[in-house]
């Protein structure tokens, strides 16, 4: 997935990032909002180049932090949205077994971009009773 938006962005760099952004919110009730929002968030700044774009989506591609987070000596939480096209809710209980010490919330009526503002979010940090740190995915295991 990832691989195709970076030919995509030097092909069509505006529709790309609207692609983008709306497949953040993809699958919510309110995701036509939520996706015009993100969109005039973000086309209201300066646009960054395409190269330092495909420079994101290159790290986001070919990095694996499963193995540093292992030896991170302090407990953390991580969120995830049901409705996450990026994050596929599949990885939750694989990411359970390799890190025993963390606590993992599935908000069922979040998407990628909405565990952000979500009111949720800052309800589940603070009810995670030993979570030091909390920890967003955005890589497609």
């Amino acid at each position: 997935m990832l691989a195709g938006f970076q030919q995509q962005l030097s092909d069509d760099f505006q529709r790309t990032v609207e692609r983008f952004l709306a497949l953040q919110t993809m699958g919510t009730e309110s995701a036509r909002q939520d996706a015009r929002a993100l969109k005039q968030a973000v086309l209201s700044l300066p646009m960054p180049s395409a190269e330092a774009l495909n420079g994101g989506l290159e790290i986001l591609r070919t990095v694996d932090l499963r193995q540093a987070l292992v030896r991170l000596p302090m407990p953390f939480l991580r969120l995830y949205g049901r409705l996450d096209g990026l994050v596929p809710r599949k990885i939750v209980p694989l990411l359970d077994d390799l890190w025993p010490e963390s606590e993992s919330i599935l908000f069922d009526k979040a998407a990628h971009a909405r565990l952000f503002p979500s009111r949720g979010l800052l309800r589940a940090a603070a009810g995670a009773e030993d979570a030091a740190g909390v920890i967003f995915f955005a890589a497609p295991w």
